[in-house]
């Protein structure tokens, strides 16, 4: 993302913030990610901060034991089956989200303060757009969600698989091989060992996503709020200098913000998408050409839905950045010249040039930034595969079911 040099203007309207700040919006998710560790202040050699990596250490060790099972399963069960496909598909899911641990705690420990100050500081001078009472009220309801999901999964796992309700066949239970029923206490301990392991995973990719998305809610608001503002400088006929230099610097700061958010978030758009687009191309070939039980079909959908989900949020989330972004420069082509000074015309031939000279958006360490193409793109990818998949069971179909014929001459 280039940077724009600012001009000698200033804003001057800088007001005392009202309603809870930034980080009081974010309490609920940042104490959780200090609880689970993930988040370290500071590395001083306290006890607090041992205990952390101490735990961290831990939950690594639990997730490459996961690992090392994924690898036994497939060992001893190599063919590709509809069965493979299913556990290849749940296998990029975990493993993806173990490997993303350590990145979280890295990102989330070097670059969330920086981030949160960066905001505060944004916020008592200027102010948020945002209706903040709402947005804490909703960040506090989504951790509160995820909390009950994830108490509600790790109860009906455990129950299901030490009740033995579900055959040994199927995926929900053959993802713990070289473990089986026959193993008794073994099987179960193992099998929470897993789903504790994997829940603590997704709960911090959950924790992550949450403040990525408060984050961008704030930066699309203040866009919007410029957008608005210019567009109330197209009606009028006495527009001065100095309000189209306070709007420039005003959108200089905002564009400031989403490049110190961009660093925290980046890495989470980036692995996310490392796991859901290679987790979808598999769960659509597993629920095509699989002949898996109910319930794995029933997990495999779920998994399918819930990876869609998200890939439509995240990308969502990026074009509509970079639409708010550039959407004022249709305003600043509106404006009439005539009534302009000449301080006018340069502020405004500026303001142009610091929003067209630039892509503004989340940029993925410079490999392309998130906009609408971006989304087409991905969707576009997705849709030509499962058609590509779809087509190749219906030629299997027509293969498999030809008659024999028995001819005489």
């Amino acid at each position: 993302m280039a940077t724009v040099r600012n001009s000698s203007i200033k804003i001057e309207d800088e007001r005392e913030p009202q309603g809870p700040t930034i980080n009081q919006i974010l309490h609920a998710p940042i104490l959780m990610l200090k609880f689970i560790g993930v988040y370290i202040e500071s590395f001083s050699m306290s006890r607090t901060t041992v205990l952390k990596v101490f735990s961290n250490c831990l939950v690594m060790i639990m997730g490459i034991l996961v690992i090392a099972r994924f690898i036994a399963g497939f060992v001893v069960d190599s063919y590709f089956s509809g069965e493979l496909t299913g556990r290849l598909t749940f296998a990029i899911s975990y493993i993806s989200n173990i490997v993303m641990f350590p990145v979280f705690v890295v990102n989330s420990s070097r670059n969330l303060h920086r981030v949160l100050a960066r905001f505060s500081t944004y916020q008592s001078k200027h102010g948020l757009s945002i209706d903040t009472w709402k947005s804490k009220r909703r960040t506090n309801e989504a951790c509160a969600l995820f909390v009950i999901i994830g108490v509600v999964y790790l109860v009906s796992v455990f129950a299901s698989v030490s009740l033995r309700i579900f055959p040994e066949s199927g995926l929900f239970v053959r993802r713990l091989l070289p473990f089986g029923y026959k193993d008794g206490h073994v099987f179960d301990l193992v099998s929470l060992q897993d789903t504790v392991t994997i829940e603590i995973f997704m709960f911090i990719v959950n924790l992550e996503i949450v403040i990525a998305c408060v984050l961008s809610h704030i930066i699309i608001r203040e866009f919007q709020s410029v957008n608005t503002e210019a567009d109330i400088y197209v009606r009028q006929s006495n527009v001065s200098a100095a309000d189209i230099g306070k709007l420039r610097c005003r959108h200089f700061k905002v564009t400031q913000l989403l490049q110190a958010a961009n660093c925290l978030i980046q890495p989470i758009v980036l692995l996310l998408y490392i796991i859901m687009l290679p987790s979808i191309c598999l769960t659509v070939y597993g629920i095509v050409h699989s002949t898996l039980g109910l319930l794995d079909m029933i997990m495999l959908i779920q998994l399918l839905i819930a990876y869609i989900f998200g890939v439509t949020l995240l990308t969502g989330i990026g074009a509509m950045i970079y639409s708010q972004a550039h959407g004022v420069v249709q305003s600043l082509f509106e404006l009439s010249l005539h009534n302009l000074s000449a301080d006018g015309q340069y502020q405004l031939q500026a303001f142009i040039s610091q929003v067209t000279g630039q892509n503004i958006g989340i940029s993925i360490y410079g490999m392309f930034t998130m906009d609408g193409s971006t989304f087409l793109m991905i969707f576009g990818t997705i849709a030509m595969y499962t058609v590509v998949v779809l087509q190749t069971q219906t030629g299997t179909w027509s293969v498999t079911q030809v008659l024999p014929c028995n001819c005489t001459s």
